[in-house]
């Protein structure tokens, strides 16, 4: 109980809060929970001299009240330093992660690097980055508690700022993947037209062919029968000659016909690929 407390106690108390402070075993931790007890203790300290603890006289107990006041701006001072030096190394951890974060949409490193690398590279360049600024905003939330006012609203400021860049970047992907599927469906359907046009050219070759070889066989067919009811054999042996011609000419055709129907299944195949 306050009540209960001597000015021997107080005077304890003062003598311990000075050795916490100021002895090399003092507060020498980097977070916050370090300097509780501190605190604690000089709210506890604070309550004795409000409940009026006795002194023998007042000059003793004016010098008690100094030296705590002496103290207690000590450590506010001494936590403060600290806790700028922690919010400081907090810093250091965090602008590392910004850093590797950075790109300046108006910079040529990255903006540009389309144009001289593949896509994907480019891609996974800024997906690297962009684990460094989620790496930045754990940190941030991890270590706030310990950073400085000023300290946040920087992070904080730097991190949207780097993050509206990886945007714009993005933005930039997407537009670029976009241009290139309609080129690709663009040089797709140009494909197709050509594929569609040259079986459309094969097809009627293909009848122009079969017409012709239905010509030539009707031909070989009427010379047939000029052999088999030849009246001499002189016509008899051109006729035959004229027979071997068109037996050739319809090898050729039927040749022809084969090598046309390969490029029209071709054609047919390429055309199921789309």
């Amino acid at each position: 109980m306050f009540w209960d407390t001597t000015h021997e106690d107080l005077d304890k108390k003062i003598r311990q809060l000075d050795s916490w402070i100021n002895s090399t075993r003092g507060i020498t931790g980097t977070t916050r929970d370090d300097w509780e007890p501190v605190f604690d203790l000089m709210k506890e300290i604070q309550a004795d001299f409000n409940n009026k603890v006795k002194y023998p006289t007042r000059d003793e107990r004016e010098t008690a009240w100094q030296t705590f006041c002496a103290l207690r701006s000590e450590a506010h001072e001494k936590s403060r330093k600290r806790n700028a030096e922690r919010s400081d190394y907090r810093m250091i951890e965090i602008n590392y992660e910004l850093g590797e974060a950075y790109w300046n949409a108006f910079d040529d490193e990255i903006g540009d690097m389309i144009t001289f690398y593949t896509a994907q590279t480019t891609k996974e360049i800024m997906k690297g980055k962009g684990r460094h600024l989620y790496q930045a905003g754990q940190l941030l939330s991890k270590y706030k508690h310990e950073m400085t006012r000023e300290h946040k609203d920087e992070v904080f400021e730097r991190i949207k700022e780097i993050r509206e860049q990886h945007d714009i970047f993005w933005g930039r992907y997407r537009e670029y993947q976009e241009d290139r599927q309609r080129e690709f469906e663009q040089k797709r359907d140009n494909a197709r037209e050509r594929i569609e046009a040259n079986l459309e050219k094969n097809r009627e070759q293909l009848r122009k062919a079969e017409e012709a070889l239905e010509r030539q066989k009707d031909h070989r067919r009427d010379l047939e029968e000029q052999i088999a009811s030849a009246w001499s054999d002189d016509f008899r042996d051109r006729a035959e000659g004229w027979l071997d011609e068109a037996n050739e000419k319809i090898a050729d055709i039927e040749e022809s016909i084969e090598r046309i129907e390969g490029w029209i299944e071709e054609g047919r195949d390429k055309l199921r690929t789309f």
